[in-house]
């Protein structure tokens, strides 16, 4: 039981995502916009506002109204009988028949039905948390997609910027006959290339921004901006944990797949039952007239009542029945074990990512660009003095610039490398897995 209430407290943590109340008496509760997107507002919008997420909601609704729909005892049968040429009994002549019968299912015969309709519920449910998972992480690649480009484009703007001010110091130069024309013309050459490169970064931008609108479901405002900067996750959040276990508990395509085995076990149970014979209850109301063939028919009507039972001849039927629920369950539970493995792998790739790009940024964070940035201030000192040429000191600028933009890559893709990582745990943010691995440590 302690093990079942831990398994559930881990998994609603995810499933609870799903079902937030997006109605409030009648009236939709959705996330409003203004300048800045944040990544928590996109989230709320594509809960509140995806159609795809209604439907994927109506579909465990529709598996619970299934349940509601199993009533302890099959339909009665009613059936009349008129007869155009009476019949003569000792009570009279028999002029028609109303007959009521009732077939009564084995002991556990509707609950097992009901278990598989609540199992079947329990599967949509997952599957509805699992599309969930799969709009946040498009989401939050579309969002970091947005964020990237907006951080070029501050980047490519300071960096022209500098050219500008580099082209009027070369200029001043070359009309006193100090300078090079060639140092003009490569730093005109080097604004015209970034000219060239905020045209795709806005192409870039552009197609983020569609893509997390399809996510949305909405159009977002024109001229919304991302978060001033992303903090990119602490690695002890998932270093300590064992995420393969974190993701047994967790993965919501796991849990889908542990409600279809029950449910085909359940199915197994309820086909072996249908080997046993059935048995019923009828009550028959006989219509009478009075005769005068004899002194007895006197015109009573009666009542007769009955048992019936149904013979399950058809075993050939009633084994293939059971041969096809217990493959399934097979089935089910290899795909189950399948996943498991392929889960642990996945997280075993992505971790690995993670180290590796944290290495790569602690590497240009904390030794290239504070070296880039003291070359280029010492070049620019040298140049001021006469002591270096302005193509050195472009050349400066553009070692900095190449290596903040890489700075800018490998950010974003430590984000969706964090993202990936979340998606494949089955959790939506990696601030939950020290709370979730500490529950799971209680088992």
């Amino acid at each position: 039981m302690k093990n079942s209430m831990v398994r559930w407290s881990a998994v609603s943590v995810l499933l609870s995502t799903v079902f937030l109340p997006l109605r409030t008496y009648g009236q939709e509760v959705l996330p409003a916009f203004g300048d800045t997107l944040t990544l928590d507002l996109v989230i709320e919008s594509v809960k509140a506002r995806n159609a795809g997420l209604e439907a994927a909601r109506a579909a465990v609704q529709r598996e619970e109204a299934k349940r509601r729909a199993i009533s302890s005892l099959p339909e009665p049968r009613v059936a009349v009988t008129y007869q155009p040429e009476p019949i003569l009994t000792a009570r009279g002549s028999q002029r028609s028949q109303l007959r009521v019968e009732q077939m009564i299912p084995l002991p556990g015969t509707t609950s097992r039905r009901k278990a598989i309709a609540d199992l079947g519920a329990d599967i949509e449910r997952s599957k509805s948390a699992s599309f969930l998972a799969d709009l946040v992480l498009e989401a939050k690649n579309a969002y970091y997609d947005v964020h990237r480009a907006e951080l070029f484009d501050r980047l490519v703007s300071r960096f022209e910027d500098q050219l500008l001010q580099f082209e009027d110091v070369a200029l001043a130069q070359y009309a006193v006959g100090t300078g090079m024309q060639q140092a003009v013309l490569k730093a005109q050459l080097e604004r015209a290339n970034l000219s060239r490169l905020r045209i795709q970064l806005e192409a870039d931008r552009d197609e983020a921004i569609a893509k997390l609108e399809g996510v949305i479901g909405t159009d977002l405002p024109s001229g919304i901006a991302t978060e001033a900067s992303i903090h990119r996750p602490d690695p002890v959040l998932w270093r300590s944990a064992n995420l393969a276990a974190l993701a047994v508990r967790t993965r919501s395509e796991l849990d889908a797949l542990r409600s279809e085995e029950s449910q085909a076990g359940a199915r197994f149970e309820l086909a072996g039952r249908s080997r046993y014979p059935e048995f019923g209850l009828n009550a028959t109301y006989f219509d009478m007239a009075a005769s005068n063939v004899m002194p007895t028919a006197d015109g009573r009507d009666a009542f007769a009542v009955g048992a019936m039972v149904k013979i399950p001849l058809n075993r050939r039927a009633y084994s293939a029945e059971m041969d096809a629920a217990r493959l399934h369950r097979t089935g089910v539970g290899a795909r189950r074990t399948d996943l498991e493995r392929r889960i642990a792998s996945q997280l075993s790739g992505i971790t690995q990512r993670l180290d590796r790009l944290q290495e790569q940024l602690d590497l240009i964070e904390t030794g290239l660009v504070p070296r880039a940035e003291t070359t280029l201030r010492v070049t620019l000192n040298d140049y001021t003095n006469g002591r270096a040429a302005f193509l050195d000191l472009l050349d400066a600028e553009r070692t900095l610039f190449n290596l903040q933009t890489s700075e800018i890559e490998t950010h974003v893709a430590y984000l969706k490398a964090v993202t990936r990582l979340e998606r494949t745990v089955g959790i939506e943010s990696v601030r939950q897995i020290p709370i979730l691995n500490q529950t799971g440590d209680g088992q």
